[in-house]
């Protein structure tokens, strides 16, 4: 049924994502899973891409959660690096206790971006050249 005029959209895009898997499109293959709601799929494959292209499927996946009012929007927000719209959430819902626990652990510094941990990390790579 998969090859006939008849395949449901659903059937034609895991085909392409086995595809797109196959082939090494890992970005491509991240969109689809994302198109499915596969989301932990989709930001499994997605350091494969990139880590700047993992961080922005979290931040979509962060937004459409929040807009389908999702439980797991805060969580999601979070992991995106969103924590004031994890508060906001937190609080939206009545949950204080977890809105400011999140928020503590901002302010200490916990929650950085992924993507200033890598900077960080390439920056302190480099040795000074000496000049002869």
């Amino acid at each position: 049924m998969i090859n006939t005029a008849y395949a449901k959209k659903e059937d034609r895009l895991k085909e392409a994502a086995k595809e797109f898997l196959r082939v090494g499109d890992f970005k491509q293959f991240c969109e689809i899973q994302f198109e499915l709601r596969n989301f932990k799929k989709a930001l499994a494959f997605a350091p494969a891409v990139s880590i700047e292209y993992w961080q922005e499927l979290a931040e979509r996946h962060a937004s459409l959660l929040e807009k389908e009012g999702n439980q797991e929007a805060p969580v999601a927000a979070i992991i995106a690096n969103r924590c004031n719209n994890a508060v906001s959430l937190f609080q939206s819902r009545e949950d204080f206790e977890d809105g400011k626990v999140v928020k503590a652990l901002q302010l200490t510094g916990v929650f950085k971006s992924v993507l200033e941990k890598i900077k960080s990390k390439d920056s302190s790579q480099l040795t000074p050249v000496n000049s002869v």
